[in-house]
């Protein structure tokens, strides 16, 4: 998870993309230009606080709080990281055997964007996530589509550890 100095200076890239310049927001924002370049630097950017976020996000135009928010472009492709991809079919897949039911990526779709969340995430709120959904998912199939095995059966519900 991305700090908010680190969020910070990813929006600030920002906008110089959009082609606001060191000097033009200095500028705007009637500050020294060495306090401005300082924010912009490359190997260990100053943080920039609160009162003059909120200072430069006026003096650029943008709402309150957009300096402090990542902002993510439509265009941008969501990468999946191929072992967590892994990882997660394993927890769908043990999951829902513990409920009876044989793991069918094209039918668990939820079961498995939860158990990819909880790979990722791997917080206590994520098992529950994750969990809430397969007992869902286990109350709408009627039956499960095969039985328990004996070994899944007494592992019980996956609660931490990796796989």
């Amino acid at each position: 998870m991305q700090t908010i100095e680190e969020i910070r200076a990813e929006n600030l890239r920002r906008l110089l993309d959009e082609g606001w310049t060191q000097a033009s927001i200095s500028r705007k924002m009637q500050r020294a230009t060495t306090q401005v370049n300082g924010w912009f630097g490359k190997s260990a950017p100053r943080a920039i606080s609160s009162a003059s976020a909120r200072e430069l996000e006026i003096a650029v135009g943008k709402p309150r709080g957009w300096l402090d928010n990542r902002h993510v472009e439509q265009d941008q492709v969501v990468r999946l990281d191929p072992e967590r991809i892994l990882e997660a079919k394993a927890y769908a897949r043990d999951s829902l055997a513990v409920e009876g039911i044989t793991f069918d990526p094209d039918g668990h779709v939820e079961v498995f964007i939860a158990a990819y969340a909880h790979a990722t995430e791997f917080t206590p709120e994520s098992r529950d996530r994750l969990n809430a959904i397969v007992t869902e998912t286990a109350a709408r199939t009627v039956g499960g589509s095969s039985g328990k095995s004996s070994s899944t059966a007494s592992a019980g519900k996956r609660s931490s550890g990796r796989a």
